[in-house]
């Protein structure tokens, strides 16, 4: 069979996405994202979906008994597409729920209304697993967490997505999940510019926000950080830190585009390696070279496909062009 484009590809998925979230009643309380938001939550899924088959045939060899879906910063499960009238994709973990069969999902969510709003929402959407909405800061709650898991399910296979706004996951946070749980696979939306900005302000300013950023690098010092910083990109250093300090060594580094290219923030999928390889690094691999084909504009794009919307001057224009006419 012919390998599909990465247009054709994210088409489909879009497809579903759209399709999902036509399903689900809008709230107030809902979040706004730009375009790019909709790729993340296609890499979400798609790692999601054959990790739940993974652990599906290992529960029934014996080696487990569950998969667990953890997402540390939930949101209210819909996202309204910034720009746009009507369009909305699920939260990344509603969509990962709906496509996967974990048997248990644990989501932490601070913001109180967005908590209750995902709590409904998801148990329409998987209402045979067992699931816990935790209100709170994850990084105050993460004892909560695993004390859920481990009254749930005595071999679990755990995985977790990290999608904070800027630096607000605790490394240590994350060490935890992994200490805890040997097999505990990560998805991190890690900043492309957020480190480098704030390490500025840090050199500029004094003290600043150093504890924020030890804290986001594990508590590293944070002259250390700042070297590394000057020397290399943010999801380097982090891919780092998840490698020395998680163990997790098996994996990729994704770059999410924006408008016109630019880089909105990095995917990192990260597993432990295993004596017979990792069964993840053929699908992070593809995920790799779909997700970096394409960027904000391509599901700008695609979007207006699946609608019906797509003027023939969309079809034709150089895609500068057609970003400078905006998101109408």
């Amino acid at each position: 069979m012919k390998r599909k484009t990465d247009t054709e590809w994210l088409h489909g998925y879009l497809a579903k996405l759209d399709k999902m979230a036509g399903t689900m009643e809008p709230s107030c309380s809902d979040v706004e994202y730009d375009h790019h938001t909709a790729l993340k939550v296609v890499a979400m899924g798609y790692y999601a979906e054959p990790f739940s088959k993974i652990a599906d045939v290992q529960i029934k060899q014996g080696q487990c008994d569950g998969a667990v879906l953890v997402d540390l910063f939930a949101g209210p499960g819909l996202v309204r597409i910034k720009g746009t009238k009507s369009v909305r994709v699920p939260g990344s973990v509603c969509y990962a729920a709906s496509i996967s069969k974990f048997a248990g999902i644990v989501c932490v969510e601070k913001d109180k209304k967005r908590h209750a709003v995902l709590s409904e929402r998801l148990r329409k959407i998987a209402p045979d697993a067992r699931i816990e909405v935790i209100s709170g800061d994850c990084n105050k709650k993460i004892e909560d967490v695993v004390s859920w898991i481990d009254t749930n399910f005595k071999r679990p296979m755990v995985l977790t997505l990290v999608d904070p706004e800027g630096l607000e996951i605790n490394g240590r946070t994350l060490k935890r999940l992994s200490d805890r749980f040997e097999r505990c696979d990560f998805i991190v939306n890690v900043s492309g510019h957020g480190s480098h900005r704030v390490a500025g302000a840090v050199k500029n300013e004094g003290d600043g926000d150093a504890k924020r950023l030890e804290e986001y690098y594990m508590n590293n010092d944070i002259r250390d950080i700042l070297k590394k910083l000057d020397e290399g990109s943010a999801a380097d250093l982090y891919r780092a830190m998840v490698i020395e300090n998680l163990g997790r060594s098996v994996g990729s580094s994704i770059r999410v585009e924006g408008k016109d290219g630019r880089l909105a923030y990095y995917l990192l999928g990260y597993t432990r390696k295993t004596q017979h390889g990792s069964q993840y690094v053929e699908i992070l691999k593809d995920l790799k070279s779909r997700v970096e084909g394409l960027d904000a504009d391509s599901v700008r794009k695609e979007f207006k496909k699946i609608r019906g919307e797509l003027s023939s001057m969309d079809r034709f224009l150089p895609r500068q062009s057609r970003l400078e006419e905006g998101e109408a």
